[in-house]
């Protein structure tokens, strides 16, 4: 009958997108990473998922978050693979990061000129799928941008942080979790 046959092709799309992107696919494709806490690995549905973006804000100006992204870029590159940190302000200190785990040897620092260009690296980052993840510290981005940067991150299959700086200002989007770290 023809109720059965629409269904059928309904099935038949969503499968399709699936594939190309939606929760089933991506988990096929990107895999998760564990960030041994069974408590939260098991509230993110088996653990820090590839190929999405994720939020890190800020709750206050020690330097929390930044440790906390630090760490998280060192579970999503545990493979060998190059971590991306693009930020605007001053370099990072490549003991503290080495003290958390993150070998400096392996990090990718870009510092373009202008903030705003930090979410354009990111991107381009993620669509040369070179690194194992990129992370980008900014203020800036509307939601178009950061559904851009969301639907890169997806068909690439690398994780993309983006860490909020104290006091900045946002607004909810597309990103797969977000962490607030004080």
């Amino acid at each position: 009958n023809e109720n059965n046959r629409l269904i059928a092709d309904l099935r038949g799309r969503i499968e399709r997108l699936e594939g190309a992107g939606g929760a089933v696919g991506l988990d096929a494709i990107a895999g998760k990473v564990s960030l041994g806490i069974g408590a939260i690995d098991r509230a993110l549905g088996g653990g820090l998922r590839r190929g999405g973006l994720h939020e890190v804000i800020a709750g206050d100006d020690s330097g929390a978050a930044a440790g906390f992204c630090a760490l998280l870029l060192t579970r999503l590159g545990e493979d060998g693979g190059a971590v991306l940190w693009a930020r605007h302000g001053a370099g990072l200190y490549g003991p503290g990061l080495a003290a958390l785990g993150l070998d400096p040897a392996r990090l990718i620092l870009v510092r373009p000129a202008r903030g705003d260009d930090v979410l354009w690296v990111l991107e381009e980052g993620l669509r040369s799928r070179a690194p194992a993840a990129v992370l980008g510290e900014t203020g800036s981005g509307g939601p178009i941008a950061l559904r851009r940067l969301q639907l890169a991150a997806e068909s690439s299959g690398v994780a993309a942080l983006l860490l909020r700086p104290f006091a900045a200002k946002t607004v909810p989007g597309p990103a797969l979790s977000r962490w607030r770290i004080e």
